[in-house]
């Protein structure tokens, strides 16, 4: 792909490189960009789905045989080019999300165009592309994640969330349960009941994430300090919805799967992440449970008296600045574990080499589920989280990766033809 190798000096591509596969590379694109501006996890997870759903349904119009998402042109155009389709849709989304970057994008579309000719093939696929691309951001104008931010209510009550004490930062997008949903009904269909402060679950998860998940730590091992920050994925980075993207990424590439298969894999994954932080975001404001560094430092004032506090108490990773439960690494992972094993079973090892931007060293997991659970227990060793973060948040992403394979796209056989989302 000559165009995507002289594109490549307008950006830092994340991960290995997908020249061989056009839908693979805008992946990438959206994911590097969206590091650069520091976005959090769940603007992350949205964008990936708007360019996911824009890239499978330019492409399913063409030659596909699966449910549509958003755009059912009705007459199929089989002889348009795919690749143009995707170049298309890839680059009128980008667009919308980033304004400040149109000009490297017209450039990658001249020097597209230069390749693909002006061909009635290519010609349909542009066409095609950009209906799709504007199928998707008109039905996800008014979605509520520009009124995502605000002021979130700081209370200084037992148990409830309260700006960190290692920096003065408001908490972040405490309104984005309220975004709309890609799937769900709507964000808090399958919220969790809330932890109970006096229960044994209670006590027995802070003493671990005490113990564990200190800066200084005499029981953490070496590896689970290192799982801790293979996996933190904090501010400036890809956060969990990039890493699992990669994830998929390498799945796609080894198999070599087609445009159309490609695009179906990031669609579905991206659509169970993109529920996956609304439903996270959605638990964390409604309950505000306060995270591991205030319960831990604040525990004489409690009135637990099974808790012992210990005012210099840090944890190894930086706490983010909002509500600890449920843990969106969890609920990310869990949903994204589902989405890759329902498409390619259980058995699929795989090494990941984690942010490139990060000195990391690589890990190699035997399927997905054994990476997603450790992307949970890490933000334990990273004194962030405790244990029921984790487990309810592993619990709500499966369950929305399993509505979303449900739900989505599935196989035109399996369905009334024609029908839409």
């Amino acid at each position: 792909m000559i165009g995507l190798a002289a594109f490549s000096f307008l950006i830092s591509t994340v991960g290995d490189p997908v020249d061989a596969n056009e839908v693979a590379f805008w992946n990438s694109v959206l994911i590097d960009f969206t590091r650069l501006g520091s976005a959090p996890p769940p603007y992350m997870s949205r964008n990936m789905a708007v360019l996911s759903i824009a890239q499978f349904d330019a492409i399913n119009a063409i030659s596909g045989h699966y449910k549509p998402y958003k755009y059912a042109p009705i007459h199929k155009t089989p002889g348009a080019s795919e690749r143009a389709a995707v170049i298309a849709a890839s680059v009128a989304v980008l667009r919308d999300i980033s304004n400040s970057r149109r000009t490297s994008y017209a450039l990658y579309l001249k020097q597209a165009m230069a390749e693909l000719g002006n061909s009635k093939s290519v010609q349909e696929g542009l066409r095609i592309g950009e209906e799709s691309a504007k199928a998707i951001i008109d039905g996800r104008a008014n979605d509520g994640t520009y009124l995502s931010e605000g002021k979130n209510p700081v209370s200084n009550a037992v148990g409830l969330y309260r700006e960190s004490v290692q920096a003065d930062v408001k908490a972040s997008t405490p309104f984005w349960g309220r975004v709309t949903t890609f799937c769900l009904m709507k964000g808090d269909e399958m919220r969790p009941h809330n932890i109970d402060l006096h229960s044994k679950t209670y006590l027995d998860d802070y003493n671990e994430v005490k113990d564990f998940g200190g800066k200084v730590s005499t029981k953490r091992t070496p590896n689970q300090g290192e799982t801790a920050k293979f996996w933190a994925f904090g501010g400036g980075t890809i956060t969990p919805p990039g890493a699992w993207n990669q994830i998929a990424a390498g799945v796609i590439l080894t198999r070599k799967l087609s445009l159309l298969e490609s695009s179906r894999t990031y669609a579905l994954l991206n659509i169970a992440l993109a529920d996956a932080g609304i439903a996270a975001w959605e638990c964390k404001y409604t309950y505000n449970v306060w995270r591991p560094i205030t319960a831990i430092t604040n525990a004489d004032d409690d009135g637990i008296a099974e808790t012992t506090g210990d005012k210099a108490w840090r944890p190894l990773l930086n706490t983010p600045n909002f509500p600890s439960y449920v843990s969106g690494h969890s609920t990310f992972s869990s949903a994204g574990a589902t989405i890759l094993t329902a498409l390619f079973g259980d058995k699929v090892s795989f090494t990941y080499k984690g942010d490139p931007h990060f000195d990391v060293k690589p890990r190699t997991f035997k399927n997905f589920w054994q990476a997603a659970q450790e992307a949970g227990q890490s933000r334990i060793y990273g004194g962030i989280h405790f244990q029921f973060d984790n487990i309810a948040g592993l619990a709500l992403g499966k369950a929305i990766g399993q509505d979303v394979m449900n739900m989505e796209l599935a196989p035109l056989a399996l369905i009334n033809p024609g029908s839409t989302h």
